[in-house]
């Protein structure tokens, strides 16, 4: 895998039975890009000034200026979590993209899995890089095969407009697989979006 210098997101998935056999591995796939709403996100939080964020939540698409830095000083703003969502679209992947084509909400999900930063030391095939893995499992319990094609990873996120709080789901990441990903009824699917900083 050729890989440069730079932070760049990465994913694969693993569909196992009820027992937790491996029936099909992925191999790891390089991402697209974080989208629009990453670089906004990395750019208020190093110059302090208000970005426009293009948000969307399950009912509403909206655009909203917000002071991000605000999370660290009162608390007008707050992170709440970082997700992991799936989808049956195939709509083009984009820069400009605020969610999933068609998000699959009929697997069962369980919480999502941070773990630690680890460094790999160079090899013949990676360099020198720091990394962390986020992984989420969904459990087909629907009776019938699911058919997945993307995935996408996400921050929730309110902020007070004047004595009302307002979510926000923010997309930072979305991905579609080469091809259809089909989960039968019992299996599981575990997803994983690997975060590399490269030197």
């Amino acid at each position: 895998m050729t890989m440069t210098p730079g932070i760049q997101p990465y994913y694969s998935y693993t569909i196992t039975d009820k027992k937790g056999k491996i029936i099909r591995k992925s191999r790891t796939y390089k991402c697209r890009s974080f989208l629009r709403n990453f670089m906004i996100m990395l750019a208020n939080g190093i110059t302090h000034y208000p970005q426009t964020i293009y948000a969307n939540g399950s009912s509403y698409a909206t655009t909203e200026t917000m002071k991000y830095w605000d999370t660290f000083s009162n608390n007008n703003a707050r992170f709440t979590y970082l997700n992991i969502i799936v989808g049956n679209g195939v709509g083009a992947v984009t820069p400009t993209n605020t969610w999933l084509s068609s998000e699959v909400t009929s697997l069962t999900p369980q919480a999502l899995s941070i773990g630690a930063v680890q460094t790999r030391p160079a090899s013949d095939e990676w360099p020198d890089s720091n990394y962390y893995d986020m992984t989420k499992v969904f459990t087909n319990g629907t009776g019938s095969p699911v058919i997945l094609t993307e995935m996408g990873l996400y921050i929730y996120y309110y902020y007070q407009y004047y004595s009302d709080y307002r979510p926000f789901w923010i997309l930072l990441i979305r991905d579609l697989f080469p091809g259809q990903v089909t989960v039968a009824n019992g299996q599981s699917i575990t997803l994983k979006y690997t975060i590399r900083a490269i030197i």
